[in-house]
């Protein structure tokens, strides 16, 4: 009973969600693509929005929608044949483990015992087997012997309840206790929705909007995101900072709605096999995580913006939204799809990328190959209009914006994060050759399923390079850093190409008999062994990501302290820990953060942006700039700073290190700007490791 009142109100919830978001977007596009709308108009206008909120969700409402063909009446689970799990030790073994496990995380992050690994990485390897153990069942018949799961008799039970509840409870607990968000995208957000609540916020606001007053000024290239407006408006609704919705709130919601859309899309599948979707997908976060210590739950703060509401809810969102309208083509469930593509849309520009991947997946896995469905497909890419659309105007606005000064290219795309070309190209091969090799086995239901199989992952290994096209024909700088540029696209179609080969494999394979019936899992384990082995493993295992943790834990403890030389309601020209101050809570005004200034350029005059670049470029490269003398240099900076009101300087001090030997030229220019900044009355002091100089007026 409690499983099928859990289930219906999780279902309701989930189209509730949808309705809401959903709608935003629309009201957010229209008013501000076609309009030009202000962040004034927006709030004028709010009652239109209630009203469309309103009359979607009576239109939702007039019949017993669903998102799969299952009726969550209580009577349902007792009408059916009783199901039962084989191996109980090994579910009390299993949820023992977990439970541990789940102590483990809570114990790490109160009291604070370790800095290593262990603890996250232990309760994300023991769900594994606790989701298989959850979700496997067998019916028996009168003769004892195993019968098919089907779609009419497979029913969760309790036990499914809790093993959800306890996975986005432990989400919660890992994602509050992470630390400070990282990624020039959360200061960003954050910034934004703190400049549009308080115009008094203490950042230069021409950086982001010329006032809360005039037109939108967001780069074109992030004006279809308005997850920043929406949190500015909350804030001012509920008299809290933005810095609580983006730090505290934010991660906890992502972490249960992505559980809610997990258990809706696996009640709709009802395969034999949905936890092994569940376990495949945090193996990828374990695997993908930012930084093994928060490893998976960094991509819920570490990186929790937009971006990673898409990486965690789309894939289930949009694969259920598809289910339902290829069982049940009607409109309410079109306009559920529309929404529910509104909705992953409105986070993130990342998403004029992962929304029509995710639906096309989405029709490989339910619809097949046949003429009839044909018009089916075609109804469904008509939900896919807000994601042409802004395509279209990036094609006809952005087509002339640069991409960025910072923007990663094709060949960086290509890079070490996912293996390199060769070894892409050789997935590819494999890929393609696989569906033709099918095709000895006469078996048409097997050759379409290994054709399945193979399109997903051409999919997965191509993502890298639908990212870079879109983000080279439409202007949007989609790609800051190498990492980002890579992770997010294989990871998100990683997380969906398990949902769609788990039921694949778990539903369809079932019909083939004897060896064939285990080929098409071993195709899967092949697929999957094939794209691990493509990763670049000195990057992610050996030596050099070592290095890479200790520098950016050293970083964040040099940025601290930094921080604290700085007074408040500063004005800084940062040409060191540009990357990691403006994260750190109540940040001053940065105005040449590189990052930052790369987004807004078009906010500024050319003089302005042009002074402003080059005061950051000098403070980063420490040598004079096109041929200048070092006096020249050094009466340019003065005069920069008093032009841009300046108060604090940060940059490195030069000195002797392990990773490479000391530059005379950069040390003579170091000394050369401290005694100039103290003759304008700086007083210049260093960082406890004497890393950082930070000079204030």
């Amino acid at each position: 009973m409690f499983a099928a009142k859990f289930g219906y109100v999780i279902e309701r919830a989930i189209i509730v969600a949808v309705c809401l978001w959903g709608n935003w977007a629309i009201y957010y596009w229209v008013a501000v693509l076609l309009f030009d709308a202000s962040y004034a108009d927006l709030k004028v206008y709010l009652p239109l929005l209630l009203l469309q909120i309103a009359a979607s969700l009576l239109f939702l409402s007039r019949t017993d929608l669903e998102f799969s063909n299952a009726r969550y009446r209580c009577s349902d689970i007792y009408e059916q044949p009783r199901m039962r799990r084989p191996g109980s030790s090994f579910i009390t073994l299993a949820t023992c483990l977990t439970l541990l496990a789940v102590l483990a995380v809570v114990a790490a992050h109160h009291f604070q015992l370790t800095e290593s690994s262990l603890p996250y990485n232990l309760f994300w390897a023991l769900l594994l087997p606790f989701s298989l153990a959850c979700s496997y069942y067998r019916q028996t018949d009168a003769a004892g012997l195993p019968v098919p799961a089907t779609a009419e008799r497979y029913r969760w039970d309790n036990l499914d309840c809790l093993l959800l509840l306890g996975t986005s409870l432990a989400l919660a607990v890992s994602a509050c206790g992470s630390g400070f968000p990282t990624g020039d995208d959360a200061f960003y957000g954050h910034v934004m929705s703190s400049t549009l609540a308080n115009p008094d916020f203490p950042v230069q606001g021409q950086d982001l909007l010329l006032n809360t007053n005039t037109p939108y000024t967001l780069h074109p290239a992030y004006r279809g995101v308005g997850y920043e407006v929406l949190i500015a408006l909350i804030s001012e609704a509920v008299s809290q900072r933005p810095t609580f919705l983006y730090f505290s709130i934010a991660p906890v919601l992502g972490a249960v709605m992505w559980c809610f859309a997990a258990y809706l899309f696996m009640r709709a599948m009802r395969s034999p096999y949905p936890g092994l979707a569940v376990a495949v997908f945090f193996l990828l976060l374990l695997f993908w995580g930012s930084d093994l210590r928060h490893a998976p739950s960094g991509l819920l703060v570490n990186n929790w913006w937009g971006k990673s509401l898409v990486l965690i809810v789309a894939a289930p969102l949009l694969f259920s939204a598809v289910a339902a309208y290829a069982q049940m083509q009607t409109l309410r469930t079109w306009l559920l799809l529309f929404l529910a593509v509104c909705t992953v849309a409105i986070w993130s520009s990342t998403a004029l990328f992962v929304v029509p991947l995710a639906v096309a997946m989405a029709c490989l896995v339910f619809l097949p190959f046949s003429k009839k469905n044909l018009s089916t497909m075609l109804t469904i890419s008509l939900s896919l209009a807000p994601i042409l659309l802004l395509i279209l105007h990036g094609l006809l606005v952005l087509r002339s914006a640069p991409v960025g000064a910072g923007g990663t290219g094709s060949l960086d795309v290509l890079g070490e994060e996912f293996g390199g070309l060769p070894a892409k190209a050789a997935v590819l091969v494999i890929l393609l050759i696989l569906p033709f090799l099918a095709r000895s086995i006469r078996d048409a239901k097997f050759q379409s399923n290994v054709l399945r199989i193979c399109m997903i992952g051409v999919f997965t290994v191509m993502a890298p390079f639908f990212i870079e096209t879109i983000a080279v024909v439409t202007g949007l700088n989609l790609l800051s850093f190498r990492l980002p540029a890579a992770y997010p696209g294989i990871l998100l179609l990683g997380v969906m190409a398990s949902i769609a080969l788990t039921h694949l494999v778990s539903t369809e394979s079932t019909r083939h008999t004897g060896w064939r019936r285990g080929l098409v899992p071993a195709l899967v384990l092949m697929l999957y062994a094939l794209l691990l082995a493509t990763i670049d493993l000195e990057y992610a295992h050996t030596k050099g990501r070592k290095y890479a943790r200790t520098a950016s834990d050293f970083h964040w403890r040099e940025a601290e302290s930094a921080r604290e030389l700085i007074p408040g309601h500063a004005v800084v020209a940062a040409g060191a820990m540009d990357a990691f101050l403006p994260m750190l809570p109540d940040p001053p005004a940065f105005i040449s953060v590189r990052h930052y200034l790369r987004y807004h350029r078009h906010a500024l005059s050319a003089s302005e942006y042009a002074e402003r670049k080059y005061l950051q470029s000098l403070l980063e490269e420490k040598r004079p700039r096109d041929g200048d003398s070092l006096e020249i240099t050094m009466n340019n900076i003065v005069a920069i700073a008093d032009r841009l009101k300046v108060t604090t300087m940060v940059f490195y001090a030069e000195k002797p290190n392990s990773f490479a030997p000391p530059d005379p030229e950069k040390q003579e220019f170091v000394a050369a700007l401290m005694r100039r900044l103290t003759r304008e009355n700086y007083r210049c002091a260093e960082t406890p490791w004497g890393v950082t100089i930070v000079c204030n007026r």
